[in-house]
């Protein structure tokens, strides 16, 4: 009886911490003073020096993962090409990199290879991540995937990211069963869940999604000079 009550109390635990709710951002510094991030909030920091010299163009560069969780780099890297190309006027594609880099005979690990990779791209930015506690959760009868990213914009040269942002999604389905009946058709839908591959994919979108969407359109004013400079022009 004690197992049962403390499975419960477990899953109300869980439940309540992934309520619905709109997507909160909030500054890298007021994230940083929590251990981990509230449900729905992504930390974002932009520096300066964006708005003085918007990015044209950048490169997707492989994720950084454990091995445990090496599987979703590559619906990652595929999901950052796509939303990028919303903000930013030419996003070079995992396929359209490792085609170059090949071509080339380079190894993008190493400092060298990694700056020629570049120069013949033409980009003078790029974009690095971090696939951070991802997984899947399954107790009988509930069941959750979560994925935890942290994504940079970086110019070639610079140690400062232009754009940093973090941010863990998350869905999950079954719950407490409060009868006999109940117990079966959650365990079915968590079993459900957690064999469906495409959720893992519908997760990262949400991650990603989320996550650009606090990057400012560099598009609307590359090639119109810096922020102030537009700023200026307006008035």
């Amino acid at each position: 009886m004690r197992k049962i009550a403390g499975l419960v109390l477990c899953l109300c635990i869980m439940l309540a911490g992934g309520g619905c709710g709109g997507t909160r951002y909030v500054p890298f510094e007021t994230a940083e003073k929590t251990k981990s991030l509230p449900v729905r909030t992504v930390a974002v920091d932009v520096d300066p020096e964006f708005f003085e010299d918007f990015p044209d163009c950048t490169v997707i560069m492989p994720p950084k993962a454990p091995a445990s969780v090496a599987g979703y780099s590559r619906s990652v890297e595929s999901a950052l090409s796509r939303h990028l190309t919303a903000k930013i006027s030419r996003v070079v594609s995992p396929k359209e990199r490792n085609l170059v880099a090949r071509r080339m005979g380079v190894d993008m690990r190493h400092p060298g290879d990694f700056r020629d990779l570049m120069k013949e791209l033409d980009c003078d930015t790029y974009v690095k991540s971090e696939i951070v506690g991802a997984g899947k959760f399954f107790l009988l009868v509930w069941s959750q995937m979560r994925i935890g990213l942290d994504v940079s914009l970086l110019r070639v040269g610079g140690e400062r990211p232009l754009w940093r942002a973090r941010h863990v999604a998350g869905r999950s389905d079954g719950g407490i069963p409060l009868s006999p009946v109940g117990v079966v058709v959650d365990a079915f839908m968590a079993l459900r869940f957690s064999a469906d591959m495409d959720v893992d994919v519908s997760v990262v979108e949400d991650a990603v999604r989320r996550l650009v969407y606090s990057l400012p359109d560099a598009k609307i004013y590359h090639g119109r000079g810096s922020f102030r400079s537009v700023s200026g022009r307006q008035n």
